[in-house]
């Protein structure tokens, strides 16, 4: 489990380390690969970003409640000249594998959602694999270029409540974990609510 922790003008140190170490920012590679982030530029930065957002910028760290260590960045800020809300989503190199991605993802999705966010998009270079991250996370290709793919999420009409019905033996099962990995609901077998290991109907 991680948390979206709102940094500390002074906690900028690992938004500068992260920026610079070429494994974190390999996904960057088709752009320059790393970023410099002197201390210079901090405050600024933060003032921009977490200071006067204008409630079109939003930026958080992901955190380890347990370690306190911080793992990745999680961001989304409004394009203006294309009109759309882009997301950000990066997680260190040395924290990678451990879900902190698909964990960010929904953590962003959920604070764009609570502030009026309609839709959000990210353009993704063609080559790196976090474009899975985030059809799993219910994210669609929109279009691609030779260059990038374009994936949005509608985050008005995310559902609530799924029923899957079918046959024995014709794929509910299946088919219902491919969907909650889809779209990041909960699974819950109705079998297992109303009946016991026995197949005996559950006392109401």
């Amino acid at each position: 489990m991680i948390i979206a922790y709102k940094p500390t003008l002074q906690d900028l140190w690992f938004r500068q380390q992260f920026r610079s170490d070429e494994a974190t920012m390999s996904y960057n590679a088709a752009w320059g690969g790393t970023i410099p982030f002197p201390d210079s530029a901090w405050k600024d930065w933060y003032d921009h970003w977490l200071l006067h957002d204008e409630n079109k910028r939003f930026y958080r760290y992901l955190q380890d409640p347990e370690t306190q260590n911080f793992v990745g960045e999680i961001a989304y800020h409004y394009d203006e000249e294309r009109k759309i809300w882009l997301a950000d989503v990066i997680v260190a190199s040395e924290y990678r594998g451990k879900g902190y991605g698909s964990e960010g993802l929904r953590l962003l999705c959920e604070a764009a959602k609570a502030n009026g966010v309609d839709v959000l998009r990210d353009d993704i270079a063609i080559d790196n694999p976090a474009v899975g991250l985030f059809m799993k996370a219910g994210f669609i290709e929109e279009y691609r270029t030779d260059e990038i793919i374009m994936v949005k999420k509608d985050l008005k009409q995310s559902p609530r409540k799924i029923i899957v019905i079918g046959s024995p033996g014709s794929g509910k099962s299946t088919f219902s974990r491919k969907l909650r990995d889809k779209t990041g609901l909960s699974l819950y077998y109705l079998d297992m609510i109303f009946h016991n290991p026995d197949r005996t109907t559950v006392s109401r």
